[in-house]
């Protein structure tokens, strides 16, 4: 009996019976032979399942072989990384995004993001949270960058000086 062991990859699994001999019949259990069907079950999903095997053949000698296998299979890993994003010092700051690698079929993993607090010209980070364990995944969480840069002023500074006669007054 060969096991399957591998990293889930979205796609249906089970063990393999080798050698079968015509007349064979072979069962399943999947709890430790107390009880036998005849569907072998494949996996899809994250699982380390024993699966016992039994093949009889009464034109043996050894009527009767129980041997054990497993299907294992183990999270994928996923990788969540903070977008980068900058503004302008005095707007208003854009929607914090982050992008997704390695997850399948449409799935998707849960996950919260913010920046450090700031609205001075400088750098920030951008943080990203969630469980690391996600079903079927295994997710890491990776920072980005969240830049202020120097805005242009819209009106040049200018100067009046007062000019006229002392009068006791103050002037701006």
């Amino acid at each position: 009996v060969t096991p399957y062991e591998d990293v889930y990859d979205g796609n249906a699994h089970t063990i393999t019976v080798n050698n079968l001999q015509e007349g064979d019949q072979v069962q399943y259990s999947y709890d430790d032979g107390k009880t036998w069907i005849d569907e072998l079950r494949e996996y899809t999903d994250v699982v380390n399942q024993k699966i016992q095997v039994k093949v009889t053949n009464p034109n043996y000698t050894e009527q009767e072989v129980i041997l054990d296998s497993y299907v294992t299979i183990t999270q994928k890993p996923v990788t969540v990384t903070a977008d980068p994003k900058s503004k302008v010092f005095g707007t208003e700051d854009p929607e914090l995004t982050a992008t997704v690698e390695g997850t399948l079929n449409g799935d998707t993993v849960e996950y919260t993001i913010s920046r450090a607090e700031g609205e001075a010209v400088n750098t920030y980070e951008i943080t990203v949270k969630g469980e690391e364990s996600q079903g079927n995944y295994t997710v890491s969480y990776k920072p980005g960058e969240f830049t202020i840069n120097p805005a242009d002023r819209d009106k040049a500074v200018t100067v009046t000086s007062y000019s006229g006669e002392y009068d006791g007054q103050n002037h701006t």
